[in-house]
């Protein structure tokens, strides 16, 4: 089975940052997993970030200066959800700040 690596960042500033790291990941022939690659899904961004980043190896995330969405009910971003529950499940992960 192949290893994946969830790949974390706000969409808007940071696409750029976010392909590229995507591309590596691809040329190690590992898959990347991020919230943009996926279309409707069936539950909530709250409760499908989580989700994906549990069925991932690895986690990189790239923070810059927006926050993103904030969830209303933990008044959390996405993005900081998706890097908690990395650090829950203790993934092997590396952080970068543009």
């Amino acid at each position: 089975m192949t290893a994946s690596v969830f790949v974390s960042s706000t969409f808007a500033d940071l696409e750029r940052h976010g392909l590229l790291v995507h591309e590596a990941i691809a040329r190690l022939e590992y898959n990347s997993k991020a919230m943009e690659f996926f279309g409707a899904l069936p539950e909530t961004p709250k409760e499908e970030c989580p989700r994906l980043v549990r069925s991932a190896n690895a986690y990189v995330g790239i923070f810059g200066m927006r926050y993103g969405f904030i969830d209303t009910e933990s008044g959390k971003s996405l993005t900081q959800l998706e890097y908690e529950e990395a650090q829950a499940m203790r993934l092997p992960s590396t952080l970068t700040h543009k």
